[in-house]
């Protein structure tokens, strides 16, 4: 029982990658990828900070303050 099936080249580099269910997942995905599934950034990723909070909820981290010398 495996997880996933990987499909190889002769330089024994990941070519493709199938789940068990049948899904089949690039090894690296880029920009042309999401332009194929109308991925739009300001509406499914956000900037740090911002709506729908995907990347964090403060814009610079957890470092939401500038940093202070004592």
């Amino acid at each position: 029982m495996g997880i996933a099936r990987y499909i190889k080249d002769e330089k024994d580099s990941i070519k493709e990658v199938i789940y068990q269910s049948g899904i089949h997942v690039e090894p690296v995905y880029g920009p042309k990828n999401l332009e194929e599934v109308g991925f739009d950034y300001k509406n499914d990723l956000g900037d740090p900070g911002e709506y729908p909070f995907t990347r964090n909820i403060h814009p610079l981290g957890y470092r939401s303050r500038a940093w202070t010398i004592w």
